[in-house]
């Protein structure tokens, strides 16, 4: 894997790390909340973006 795809790759799971944390903290709404992660894939393109979760489904997880 090249470097810029490992930096990015990392950068992804601290952007839906931080994400996360402000929906569970009352801080977004789900509709926010699903609107950056859908950005977070298109900009950070993770390597398995098409395996990841769907946002309800890591919500429904978390509540």
């Amino acid at each position: 894997m090249e470097h810029q795809k490992i930096i990015d790759e990392i950068n992804y799971a601290m952007a839906q790390t931080i994400l996360n944390a402000l929906l569970k903290s009352d801080m977004i709404s789900i509709a926010q909340y699903d609107k950056i992660t859908r950005i977070n894939r298109r900009i950070f393109s993770p390597m398995y973006a098409e395996l990841l979760p769907n946002t309800l489904d890591i919500l429904a997880n978390q509540r």
